[in-house]
């Protein structure tokens, strides 16, 4: 989004106009033309040609009645005391504040050949400027001109996963639950299709998904994902990242993992807003990667830390990994779809196994409810049609294997009979159609 004014016109929204050119005090007469672009949502630049010098805010925002910024000022004048060659200043700035405008315009006078030049001017039309578009009202649309949703490609469907294309999805769960290997196949896979990917990595190190990468696609590794490693919060890192993700077209991101990347205790509802704040200026659609609350009644139905991080994202996962002995090189999952906002809620867990070998790991889609270990959160209808595959049982035994009792089973069979079936001549049930 970019909107250039150029020449004389009207800063509307302050009860006053403002000149753009020419409408400079002092004893400059003349004055050079400016341009000022609207780059974003929350990012301004105005620009002198003629002085070779420009001033651009990034990450405008109001904070107690304030509106700040960070203000860029590049300029190219002869005897400049710059940095990198063009950079004059780089400092966050209270646009609405008049003694921070003047305190840097007297910096840039210091700093500059052209003292005689009207910084305070300068500043002044910038930051009026920068206001007065802040304080115009967002557009609005009529309801009925907006399309669909349905119209919209919103999904990303990679390995029976939907992944939302223009919101967060959180997977949570335990430490060897897969979640970060699993997250990087699908990343993969989503590379695939053609949309660039950006794994953001605040826990590992790029050698060990590099690793990884490798064993899940062999020689087909696609060359459109890229990765990042960071340190900082990611509230702190947002600006470069949101430069990255437009300089390379990233369509998808992957962030691992929240706890490290909000940069501050997840208990809070500050971190999870702030962060989830971050997520929508730096990437469309994102997957984010989180554990599980240790505590209370719902260990497994909201990621750690605030609530809102589950009510932050549009669709969170439960994973979950089943209890395998240290020799077994397969690890089976399974992935709980515990909030889906925008369609609806896969009611039965997705199963993957992860098959692990010295030249490659392979991953395919499994039922939870054929393994013991996570069968137990696995819908009754899904763990009695699982037993009946291998033939029909009677109901006592499939209330004993199942792990329910027999009135449930009963009920089940009551409930879904497009399924299951008596068998005649005998006591038991059998899977309609076997």
């Amino acid at each position: 989004m970019t909107r250039t004014v150029r020449g004389e016109g009207d800063v509307k929204g302050l009860g006053q106009a403002w000149t753009t050119a020419g409408a400079t005090t002092g004893p400059e007469q003349n004055a050079p033309q400016r341009e000022f672009q609207k780059l974003d949502e929350d990012r301004y630049r105005l620009t002198v040609p003629t002085l070779g010098t420009s001033l651009e805010i990034d990450r405008v925002r109001w904070e107690h009645n304030d509106l700040l910024g960070m203000l860029s000022i590049r300029s190219e004048l002869p005897g400049a005391k710059t940095v990198y060659g063009h950079i004059l200043s780089v400092a966050e700035l209270n646009v609405s504040g008049p003694r921070g405008r003047i305190d840097r315009a007297k910096f840039l006078a210091e700093r500059t050949s052209a003292k005689d030049y009207d910084w305070v001017g300068l500043m002044e039309e910038f930051c009026i400027r920068v206001l007065a578009d802040q304080s115009e009202p967002p557009k609005a649309e009529r309801l009925i001109d907006i399309p669909r949703s349905r119209d919209i490609d919103r999904w990303i469907e990679v390995a029976n996963m939907r992944l939302l294309a223009e919101h967060p999805t959180v997977f949570f769960g335990d430490g060897g639950s897969a979640k970060s290997y699993l997250a990087l196949y699908f990343g993969g896979l989503v590379a695939q299709s053609g949309i660039n990917v950006a794994l953001f990595d605040w826990e590992l190190a790029g050698g060990d998904h590099r690793d990884r990468y490798e064993l899940l696609f062999g020689e087909e590794m696609p060359r459109n994902l890229w990765y990042m490693r960071l340190t900082s919060p990611l509230s702190k890192s947002q600006d470069g990242l949101r430069k990255f993700v437009k300089d390379n077209g990233i369509g998808f991101g992957i962030f691992d993992s929240v706890g490290f990347a909000c940069g501050a205790t997840p208990e809070t509802a500050e971190s999870a807003l702030t962060y989830y704040a971050a997520v929508r200026r730096v990437c469309p659609g994102s997957l984010h990667i989180a554990h599980r609350t240790k505590n209370g009644e719902s260990t497994d139905k909201y990621p750690f830390g605030s609530i809102f991080w589950h009510n932050g994202a549009r669709m969170t996962w439960y994973m979950e990994g089943a209890e395998e002995s240290p020799e077994s090189p397969v690890l089976n999952v399974a992935m709980h779809n515990r909030k889906g906002n925008l369609g609806k809620r896969v009611s039965a867990p997705i199963g993957f196994s992860l098959v692990f070998s010295e030249e490659r790991t392979t991953v395919r889609s499994s039922d939870p409810a054929e393994n013991p270990d996570l069968a137990g959160k696995v819908p009754l209808w899904r763990r009695m049609q699982a037993l009946l595959k291998r033939g029909p049982l009677p109901a006592e035994a499939i209330a004993e294997e199942a792990g329910a009792p027999l009135k449930h089973v009963q009920a089940e069979y009551n409930r879904r009979k497009d399924l299951f079936v008596v068998v005649e001549g005998k006591v038991g049930l059998a899977l309609r159609g076997a």
